[in-house]
C-alpha cells in the first residue's frame, strides 16, 4: 500500500508544470502576440519573424537527441537550471534586438532551451519518479503549457498594450524566473534513488511478488543497443512521426480554413481558444486513462479523437463541425505530448528512457515541420485544403495501426529477451 507520507515527487510535478507554463508557454503558445508590434517597429516582414519558429523547430529536432541523452548521463538539477537561466537570458537579450540574425541567432537557442530542455526533460523526469499514476502526473506536468498559455498570453497582451514589447519582454525573464528557478533547483533529480526514496508505487509492484514482477519491462529495462534494433521501436517512431506531420498540418492552417469556409476572423479564433481550453483538460484525461486502461485503449482514444479532428475539417463550412472539431482536437493533439514518456517506458522499460523518448522527439518534431509544409504546398497547388484534410485522415488510421502494433511488437520482444534470461539462469 502507499506510504501516507507526503511523496517529493509530486513536487516535481509541481516543478515541471512551472516551467511548461512560464519557460515553454512564452515562447511556444505566446510568442506570435508579439508579431505585429515586432514587425511594425523593426520594420520587417511577417514571414521574416515566422521564421524564427521554424529555425526552433529544426534546432528542436536536433537537441531533442542530444537532451535525452544528457539527461540519461547527467545531473537533471544542473540540465533544468541551466534551461531556465538560458531562457530567461534570452527574454532579456530579446527586448534589445534590433537585427533580423539576432532573432535568428536567439531562435537556435530557443530551439534547444525550450522546444527540446524543457518538455523532454520534464517528460523523462517524471516517469523516472512515478510508476503508479505515471499518465496523471505526466500529464498533469505537460498541462502548464496550456494553462500558462491561457494565462500568459492575457498578461503578455495586457502588458504589451501598456508598456511596448521590450519591456514586456523583462517583465515575462523575471516571471520565468521567480516561477520556474526555485523547486528546480532544490528538487530536480533524475530518480528518486538519488534521495533514498522509491518511484511512486513502487512498493505495489514489489508485493505483487518476483514472478509478475520479473517480466515487467518497465522494471527490468530494454537495452537501447536492442531496443532501436527491433522492429517495435521502429513501428513506434513511424506512428510519431505521423502523428507530427498530422499536428504540424493542423496547427498551422486550422484558422485559416475555417476562415476559407465563410467564417469570420474572430470565429475562427474562438474555435482555436476552445480548442486550447479542452487541450488543458484533455491532457490530464488522456494521463489518467493511460493508467486506467492501459497503452492499447488510451493510444486508440487518442488516435481516434485525431481521425474526427481531421475529417471534421473537411465540413469547416458547417456550423456544427469546428465546434466538434475543438473537442476532438483538443484531445488527439494531446497524445503527441502526453504518448511519448508513456509508450517508451512501457514498451522499453527505464534503462534508457531518455535517449528513446529523446529520438521519439525527434522524428516527432520533424513531422512537425514537414506537416506545415505539406498542407501550405496543398493549398497552394489546389487552392483549398481538402485535399490535404483527406490525406491526414488516412495517415491518422495508418498512424493508429502502427502505434498499436507497437505495442504487440514490443512485448513480444521483452517475452523473448526474458526467456533468453531464464535459459542462461
Amino acid at each position: 500500500m502507499h506510504s501516507k507520507k507526503f511523496f517529493p515527487g509530486w513536487l516535481i510535478v509541481v516543478g515541471g508544470f512551472l516551467i511548461m507554463a512560464t519557460c515553454y508557454a512564452v515562447f511556444v503558445n505566446c510568442f506570435n502576440l508579439f508579431l505585429v508590434p515586432i514587425t511594425q517597429d523593426l520594420g520587417i516582414a511577417r514571414a521574416q519573424f515566422n521564421a524564427n519558429s521554424s529555425i526552433a523547430a529544426l534546432v528542436g529536432v536536433l537537441a531533442s537527441l542530444v537532451v535525452g541523452k544528457l539527461v540519461d548521463k547527467h545531473s537533471a538539477r544542473s540540465i533544468g537550471v541551466f534551461c531556465v537561466l538560458i531562457t530567461v537570458i534570452v527574454m532579456v537579450c530579446w527586448a534589445f534586438v534590433t537585427q533580423l540574425w539576432q532573432m535568428y541567432l536567439l531562435s537556435l537557442v530557443i530551439g534547444f532551451s525550450v522546444v527540446s530542455g524543457t518538455r523532454l526533460l520534464i517528460s523523462i523526469l517524471v516517469a523516472n519518479w512515478f510508476d503508479h499514476k505515471r499518465g496523471l502526473a505526466i500529464s498533469i506536468a505537460l498541462s502548464g503549457s496550456g494553462v500558462g498559455g491561457a494565462v500568459m498570453s492575457q498578461i503578455v497582451s495586457a502588458m504589451i498594450a501598456a508598456h511596448g514589447w521590450r519591456p514586456t519582454f523583462l517583465i515575462l525573464a523575471v516571471i520565468t524566473f521567480l516561477c520556474s528557478m526555485p523547486l528546480t533547483a532544490t528538487i530536480f533529480r533524475n530518480n528518486p534513488s538519488d534521495t533514498g526514496l522509491k518511484s511512486y508505487g513502487a512498493s505495489d509492484e514489489e508485493e505483487k511478488g518476483a514472478d509478475q514482477k520479473r517480466t515487467d519491462q518497465t522494471v527490468t529495462g530494454v537495452d537501447q543497443s536492442v531496443a532501436v534494433r527491433s522492429n517495435a521501436f521502429w513501428m513506434l517512431m513511424i506512428g510519431f512521426l505521423l502523428m507530427g506531420l498530422i499536428n504540424g498540418g493542423v496547427i498551422m492552417n486550422m484558422s485559416a480554413n475555417f476562415i476559407d469556409a465563410g467564417h469570420t476572423t474572430a470565429f475562427a479564433t474562438n474555435i482555436v481558444s476552445m480548442q486550447m481550453l479542452v487541450l488543458i483538460i484533455a491532457k490530464i484525461a488522456l494521463g489518467a486513462l493511460y493508467d486506467r486502461f492501459g497503452l492499447t485503449t488510451a493510444t486508440m482514444v487518442g488516435s481516434i479523437t485525431t481521425i474526427l479532428a481531421t475529417v471534421s475539417l473537411l465540413f469547416g463550412h458547417t456550423m456544427i463541425a469546428p465546434y466538434l472539431f475543438a473537442l476532438f482536437f483538443g484531445f488527439g493533439t494531446c497524445l503527441g505530448t502526453v504518448a511519448p514518456p508513456l509508450m517508451v517506458i512501457n514498451e522499453f522499460g527505464k534503462r534508457s528512457l531518455g535517449t528513446l523518448v529523446g529520438y521519439v522527439t525527434a522524428i516527432e518534431m520533424l513531422g512537425v515541420a514537414i506537416g506545415a509544409l505539406m498542407l501550405g504546398a496543398i493549398y497552394d497547388a489546389t487552392g483549398a485544403y481538402a485535399l490535404g484534410w483527406m490525406i491526414l485522415s488516412v495517415l491518422g488510421a495508418v498512424m493508429t495501426v502502427t502505434l498499436i502494433l507497437s505495442i504487440g511488437m514490443s512485448k513480444k520482444l521483452v517475452a523473448g529477451l526474458q526467456a533468453i534470461s531464464d535459459s542462461l539462469e
